[in-house]
């Protein structure tokens, strides 16, 4: 009686340790994959389409953008509602070099200067920390990733399979002022 209640929680322990050793060795090997691919996803050329929604103070934008990707260049054209206030903004790994506004109008334009930073998004858009800027991790699961990077706290809430790459679909960030509210809805790679 004595041995098999020994052999049975043997047993159990057994199990209990390769179940954990396999999701641990599973999570590895995940982990080490979409950062192999997304490393070299931050060196090719993608493209996206998408809706952004920023509450600041208390004003609010909601707007339509499609980022361009090239290499160490992008392109962020960004239209209000109706296609209303439209901007353009290049740059490159070092920072913005160029904002065409076409109205004249600077609502987005003041917004996104003093809110958001444009070289942290391009990361924020693949859902990882800008590798050039201090992050912090704050949770992480296989349903989302959530961390902390120059005053905003980001959250990839959503994902996607693109050409066997896991990309965000969802993405929320704040700080102390602003709610940002990113939704993808389209990818090419």
């Amino acid at each position: 009686m004595i041995l098999e209640k020994v052999n049975i929680g043997r047993v159990i322990k057994f199990w209990f340790g390769v179940i954990c050793l396999a999701n641990l060795h599973g999570c590895a090997i995940n982990s080490n994959i979409n950062v192999k691919s997304l490393d070299q996803l931050t060196q090719n050329s993608w493209e996206i389409d998408g809706r952004i929604f920023l509450q600041y103070e208390e004003d609010a934008v909601n707007a339509k953008f499609t980022w361009i990707q090239e290499g160490v260049n992008f392109k962020c054209i960004i239209s209000g509602p109706f296609g209303l206030e439209k901007i353009v903004i290049e740059g490159d790994d070092f920072g913005i070099q160029d904002i065409i506004n076409d109205d004249n109008s600077t609502d987005i334009k003041t917004v996104l200067e003093q809110e958001i930073s444009i070289l942290d998004l391009k990361y924020w858009l693949l859902g990882i920390p800008n590798p050039g800027s201090i992050s912090a991790e704050i949770s992480q699961s296989q349903a989302y990733i959530e961390f902390e990077q120059n005053n905003w706290i980001v959250k990839i809430n959503k994902y996607q399979t693109i050409d066997s790459h896991n990309l965000p679909k969802n993405i929320q960030a704040r700080n102390l002022t602003s709610n940002l509210k990113i939704i993808i809805d389209n990818w090419r790679l």
